[in-house]
């Protein structure tokens, strides 16, 4: 706006007022004060500079009525003071500057609609023992034009309360509230700029905020108050200090938003010097990304208290460049995104600039609730009831967690929340994190915590999926006292691929627990005293299912000095059992048998590189199940090799088919020995298995491919359903086997006589034609010695006679 129409402006408005006789204008200039008073009772045109105080005392009073000068000096020197005041309606106008306070004491007060409009910069407490005071009340407005410096090298108070409003002409425009004197810059000024009341409304969109540019600064938003701004930087420059105070319901301090509604301006709480932000008793701030503690030398404290209290912002960096930054909420508060732009990042700490951070949530309803929280170089600390809610918390190499006391708890359920990069964490005194998993599946850089400690009765490490305890370094989890971690699926001690990790990563037990579907684990990296529970157990050590132990055996590690860690396994519940195996980095034999059932749904035989997994299945009704299929099928060998062994009955089920994942991978069976697949089209053996190498049966004098097998006479396949659910079965037989020993002897040709002639499932049915005949004495005698083969057929009758020759000529094989 140009100075002539803003004259019209003003100068109509005084006039319209007086003329329309509501009320009766008045400028009164008093005491000490230049140029002399010239004007009427409605307007005053001043030439120059309108001085009030030079070197005494002066006051101006401006009472429905305006005046209009280029200059403005409210105690112009050392020693003077003066005053001026506005009210119904009145206008005081400049062309330049205003200095309340220049050189003495000066103090602007401005009441009922008045309005003080500064085209150039506005000035409180200018030079070095000078004092300027602005009030602005009952929707009166105070227009800073190119912005306004309180507390140059002076002390400079402004406070707007009742319906007040202040405002500049933004984007080059700023406030700043302690600076340093322009000759001296050891002189420093002390500036307070103090939002008040409620139905205060100030916007200052385009303005940025320095508080505390050399000197000190404070910023005051309280009673209702409501401030909306730009940038606001707390504590410039290297030794200077700041503080804002935004307290009482209804008080709020937004940074404003972009044309999406998203905030879209920063908050510096030590920026280069030291700030200080508190927000307390129902407040809210709200602001882009916050940064306490933002350059080398600078310092930053936040505190939030409080039910009710909010800091709503996209990110919060602690110490990002080096400085050192603290930040507490309590009492109920919180921290939170609120409807800010989308998420930013959350640092405490930066290791890279030696920036430190550190942030305390305590007390019941205090709550931390932002996506994503990297504590790099810093400390995290939920105590006495908080609450810390982060979609995925990466804990760096010098970071540190700690929840502690019962309530507090730490919660990263969500989307991709982990607990992850060789920090440490610590769980005591009833403390609970719930976390969706802990640690990061990486061929080549596995990365997890190098420290955690779960203690104390109450303290629990909940984990919705997996726990992967290994990392680039030696790490240890200790539970101890009662602390008990709990994992839905599956716990590592080293990464499931690749070779066995050179760093010794442990889980250490001193009277806790662990709970866990499926472990995979050496038993040396399960140290002290403690107790397991698991569904599934993958490791290096002979496991035994049978009559005794039923689905439940119990193992007890303690081959270490000072181990003596229970293992309970309960395999009863086929939906709560994930993962069964056997060989995770060294050698172990799982057994199966006297018609124990395990049902998982995954297998893991041979796990890592240079592994050995044997399984054994004897005995009727003896299974191991598991239909889940890692990469498709049944796996016999990962990286490692694998080696199962089904004889006597004992049957191995998988869908869709078994496989052997290595060449020293492969499944035996011998009489009796059954593979179960879950699917209605198996009618070949290419059906059962992957690869012509993976099933091999005892053919009487060597393993052979069960591809090369005969069906009907070394095995057979059939169907049936179960559950409304279709299986195929192929079952090995021993030709010539007949009584089911294992061995083909003269027995076997006493049984075929004893059932010569029947019709229908007889054992002697070597062909499997549904009738014992002559056929089937050819299988016994193919499969019983080499001198036998030059036996005919004979007529049961003759049986005596060719037992004799047999018996003499024969030697017996046995079947393995």
């Amino acid at each position: 706006m140009n100075k002539l129409h803003r004259w019209a402006l003003t100068g109509g408005l005084a006039w319209a007022v007086l003329s329309a006789g509501y009320v009766r204008a008045d400028i009164t200039l008093t005491g000490d004060a230049s140029p002399e008073f010239t004007g009427t009772p409605t307007h005053w045109r001043v030439a120059g500079v309108l001085t009030v105080g030079d070197t005494g005392v002066g006051a101006l009073e401006i009472d429905s009525a305006g005046v209009y000068s280029s200059h403005g000096y409210l105690g112009l020197q050392s020693g003077s003071s003066g005053a001026a005041t506005l009210s119904t309606s009145g206008v005081w106008s400049l062309d330049y500057q205003l200095h309340v306070g220049h050189g003495g004491t000066g103090q602007l007060d401005l009441w009922d609609n008045t309005v003080a409009r500064i085209d150039g910069r506005s000035y409180l407490g200018y030079a070095p023992g000078s004092v300027g005071v602005v009030s602005v009340n009952d929707r009166a407005r105070f227009e800073a034009g190119e912005g306004l410096s309180i507390g140059v090298a002076g002390r400079g108070v402004m406070t707007i309360a009742s319906e007040g409003g202040l405002s500049t002409d933004g984007y080059l425009s700023n406030i700043i509230l302690g600076r340093c004197s322009d000759s001296n810059p050891e002189e420093l000024g002390d500036g307070t700029l103090i939002f008040t009341g409620d139905g205060t409304l100030v916007e200052l969109d385009e303005t940025e905020l320095i508080v505390g540019e050399y000197g000190r600064g404070e910023v005051v938003v309280e009673a209702g108050a409501r401030l909306y701004g730009n940038e606001v930087r707390l504590g410039l420059h290297a030794g200077s200090t700041a503080v804002a105070r935004v307290e009482g319901v209804g008080s709020e301090w937004t940074l404003t938003g972009d044309e999406h509604g998203y905030l879209d301006s920063d908050f510096y709480v030590g920026y280069d010097g030291e700030g200080v932000l508190d927000i307390s008793e129902g407040a809210i701030v709200r602001s882009d990304q916050t940064y306490v503690a933002y350059e080398e030398t600078s310092v930053g404290r936040v505190r939030v208290s409080g039910a009710g209290a909010e800091l709503q912002s996209s990110g919060i960096e602690l110490g990002t460049f080096g400085g050192k930054g603290t930040m507490i909420i309590e009492q109920g508060a919180m921290v939170h995104r609120g409807n800010a732009s989308p998420a930013n990042a959350n640092v405490i700490g930066s290791s890279y600039h030696d920036g430190t951070g550190e942030v305390i949530v305590r007390n019941p309803g205090s709550t931390w609730r932002l996506p994503q929280c990297e504590v790099d170089n810093g400390t995290l600390t939920v105590a006495d009831g908080g609450l810390v809610d982060t979609r995925d918390l990466i804990i760096n190499e010098h970071g540190v967690v700690t929840v502690t006391g019962r309530g507090s708890k730490l919660e990263t359920i969500g989307f991709d929340g982990n607990l992850s990069n060789r920090g440490k964490l610590y769980i005591e005194q009833g403390g609970v994190i719930d976390s969706d998993y802990a640690g990061r599946y990486s061929r080549y850089q596995p990365v997890g915590l190098v420290e955690a400690v779960v203690t104390g009765v109450g303290s629990q490490w909940n984990i919705v999926t997996d726990l992967m305890w290994f990392a680039l370094r030696d790490s240890e989890l200790t539970i101890a006292d009662g602390g008990v971690v709990n994992v839905k699926r599956d716990t590592f001690t080293d990464n499931f691929i690749g070779q066995e990790s050179p760093y010794s990563n442990t889980i250490r037990f001193d009277g806790g627990t662990l709970n866990t579907a499926s472990l995979y684990s050496s038993p040396e990296r399960l140290l002290g005293e403690g107790t397991i529970h698991t569904a599934g157990f993958i490791t290096d050590y002979d496991i035994t299912f049978d009559a005794s132990t039923g689905t439940q055996p119990t193992i007890v590690l303690n081959d270490l000095p000072g181990q003596n860690v229970t293992v309970h396994m309960d395999l009863s519940d086929p939906e709560y059992t994930r993962t069964f195996g056997i060989g995770f980095a060294g050698e172990g034999t799982l057994t199966i048998s006297e018609g124990v059932v395990i049902d998982s749904k995954f297998n893991r035989i041979g796990v890592k590189t240079g592994s050995m997994g044997h399984v054994i299945i004897t005995g009727a009704g003896s299974a191991w199940k598991a239909y889940g299929g890692f990469g498709g099928g049944f796996g016999v060998g990962q990286e490692g090799d694998g080696r199962i062994t089904i004889k006597d009955g004992g049957a191995l089920h998988g869908s869709p088919y078994i496989k052997a994942d290595s060449s020293e991978s492969y499944v035996n069976m011998t009489t009796g020995g059954m593979i179960i697949i879950a699917s209605s089209s198996a009618d070949s053996v290419a059906h059962f298995s992957s690869g012509s190498e993976a099933v091999n049966f005892w053919d009487g004098s060597q393993w052979t491919p069960l591809i090369e097998g005969v069906v009907g006479i070394d095995y057979s396949i059939d169907s049936y359903i179960e559950n409304e659910r279709v299986f195929s079965r192929l079952t090995v037989h021993l030709a010539g086997d007949y009584d089911g020993d294992g061995l083909v002897t003269l027995d076997d040709y006493t049984v075929w006589t004893e059932q010569y002639g029947e019709t229908g499932d007889w054992g002697a049915d070597g062909n499997h034609d549904g009738v014992v005949d002559a056929a089937d004495f050819t299988v016994w005698r193919d499969h019983f010695t080499s001198v036998a083969q030059t036996l005919t057929t004979p007529e049961p009758a003759s049986a005596a006679l060719l037992l004799l020759m047999a018996a003499a000529a024969a030697a017996t094989r046995r079947r393995a």
